[in-house]
């Protein structure tokens, strides 16, 4: 029997069915690949432009979660008050950042009278949200305050009325790594933290952070087996202690 004769042989042939379904995905990716890829070109064109990153028309459908990055997205009810109720509370054009919380950016982001408000951004592992260009800061939980500045042309340190955090494990090393980034980003004595995560770790974020369970229970689309709250070191409208 010759080579080409046994590589034949070895071949597995996929149902007709099967392969249909298998050509349609990478179809999908493959379109999805090229969006991301003439979003992230539009972005960067416009990138001295703050209206640059409302003209990128995006969803989180848009974005399919990475179980292996710990990514669940919120539900649609929990994304509208985390990111109303965020800028509610930020000054007049303050910066706002939304910290492994990219559900939150993304809604807020579809909202002119929330985008305009304040002075949004995203810090984030996953580069596919690059797309909103310098909106977009890539963030790498285990170096916590190592950041692209842009040439120092986007100053990060101490500058945030607001942060919005979600930390991507629940673990206490990412949590303390996530607290020290937090502590760098906030403006001294005045930055609110909101801080969605599992209730396990309240001692903690209380401790580190000064931040308290509230009455809000975020919720994610698919589900959680872990149990979840919404933490704060302030109150409001959208934010109430508990005891």
């Amino acid at each position: 029997m010759s080579q080409e004769d046994s590589d034949s042989d070895s071949e597995v042939a996929l149902p007709a069915d099967t392969l249909a379904m298998l050509q349609s995905f990478l179809a999908e990716k493959q379109d999805a690949e090229q969006r991301f890829a003439a979003l992230r070109e539009t972005a960067h064109a416009d990138a001295d432009s703050a209206a640059a990153r409302r003209k990128i028309e995006v969803s989180m459908d848009d974005f399919t979660e990475d179980w292996q990055l710990s990514q669940f997205w919120y539900d649609k009810t929990t994304a509208v008050h985390l990111a109303t109720h965020s800028v509610a509370v930020t000054p007049a054009a303050g910066k706002l950042a939304c910290i492994s919380s990219p559900t939150v950016f993304v809604e807020l982001m579809k909202h002119a009278e929330l985008a305009d408000a304040v002075d949004p951004y995203v810090f984030e592992f996953d580069s596919r949200f690059s797309v909103f260009g310098p909106a977009f800061v890539f963030f790498d939980f285990n170096h916590p305050t190592t950041f692209d500045t842009l040439n120092d042309t986007r100053p990060l340190q101490a500058q945030f009325d607001t942060l919005v955090v979600d930390p991507p494990f629940l673990s206490d090393e990412c949590w303390t790594k996530t607290s020290e980034c937090v502590r760098w980003l906030a403006k001294k004595d005045s930055c609110k933290i909101i801080v969605c995560t599992g209730l396990v770790m309240r001692a903690k974020i209380e401790k580190e952070l000064g931040c308290k369970l509230t009455s809000f229970e975020p919720k994610h689309k698919g589900g959680l087996s872990n149990e979840f709250g919404c933490f704060t070191n302030f109150e409001s409208e959208g934010f109430r202690w508990v005891e």
